[in-house]
């Protein structure tokens, strides 16, 4: 129903807030300062897009900036090779390769500055409790508008599992098609673009790739 696709857009965009505002630039490049209570809120919204504890997203995304589109670089859709083949492997590789790969970990040396971040270490530690709760609250929510058991299912299948899956392949875009095709209003060194699709469907500004390896605060 309409319930069920707005349930599934407004988890994407709490879900999003967590890891744009949250795990991005609060906590990876310290754009801003926060009150505990906040810092806390956006660990959890972004926990519960189920993309890696706090300090394995910034481990990957610090390292990224470092060496993009270089050798290093944890998810660059940039094939070594020649042709087609090589190509289309290399944006898989890019966009959902490396989460199999063995390169989604914690790169220790690039979170010193996080090792006794208290706010930092109690989100992680609950990591999958706010994971559970970002599908086990939208089911409550479906439930309360449905009134039966199904509306529960319901509510945890858009607003959890859809919202999850939409989510994911929205930020892996920004990984893949962010490096491959859109405009360069800057010559930073990679290849980093704005991408005015991807910048619609994640609804919180990450398609501006290009923009954010110019100025990544």
């Amino acid at each position: 129903t309409l319930f069920d696709f707005a349930m599934m857009i407004g988890f994407t965009f709490l879900a999003g807030l967590g890891i744009t505002l949250g795990y991005h630039r609060l906590f990876c490049h310290k754009s801003f300062n926060a009150k505990p209570w906040v810092t806390v809120t956006l660990g959890i919204l972004g926990s519960a897009a189920m993309q890696g504890q706090i300090r394995t997203w910034v481990s990957v995304h610090r390292k990224h900036h470092h060496h993009s589109d270089e050798q290093g670089d944890p998810h660059s859709p940039k094939s070594a090779e020649q042709g087609l083949w090589a190509s289309i492997k290399a944006f898989f590789d890019g966009h959902i390769g490396w989460n199999l790969s063995g390169r989604f970990y914690n790169y220790i040396d690039y979170i010193r500055d996080m090792k006794k971040n208290r706010e930092v270490l109690f989100v992680d530690r609950w990591y999958w409790a706010w994971v559970a709760l970002g599908w086990i609250v939208p089911g409550l929510i479906g439930w309360a508008w449905y009134g039966t058991a199904e509306g529960y299912w319901s509510g945890l299948l858009a607003g959890g599992a859809l919202r999850a899956l939409f989510h994911l392949h929205t930020t892996w875009a920004v990984n893949s098609l962010g490096h491959l095709f859109g405009s360069r209003r800057f010559n930073t060194g990679d290849d980093s673009t704005n991408n005015v699709l991807v910048n619609f469907l994640s609804m919180n500004g990450e398609g501006l790739h290009n923009n954010h390896h110019t100025y990544p605060t």
